[in-house]
């Protein structure tokens, strides 16, 4: 099963709901791929009222990783990533030449498993 970019549309009283549906729905040691973004400046968005993306929670690796094992799942593998857009490029050179900086992960994506 793939959910991709979901839980951050989900308010957090509902966001175990939603992961036990996900354990629900999967068949013994099925397997879940799932991604949240991170880093993306929520709190910042959201006080100065504009959120074009409609998040409602913000993640860091070690909040899915424990939700999803509070859930009942079994972390297979994480990998944070870049996830690429428009202005990629142009946001890695002013980075690199402006701030002295390499790019920062602003996404995970985690391969969890339905242990029964």
């Amino acid at each position: 099963m793939v959910a991709l970019e979901v839980l951050e549309h989900i308010p957090p009283k509902d966001t175990f709901t939603a992961l036990e549906q996900l354990y629900r729905v999967l068949k013994p040691q099925g397997c879940l791929i799932i991604s949240v973004p991170m880093n993306e400046g929520l709190e910042k968005m959201i006080t100065q009222g504009h959120n074009p993306n409609a998040h409602v929670r913000m993640y860091t690796p070690e909040l899915i990783n424990a939700e999803l094992k509070i859930a009942g799942f079994a972390i297979i593998w994480e990998r944070q990533l870049f996830a690429f857009h428009h202005f990629y490029r142009l946001k890695t050179l002013l980075a690199r030449i402006v701030f002295k900086k390499k790019w920062q992960p602003n996404n995970v994506i985690i391969k969890a498993k339905k242990l029964s």
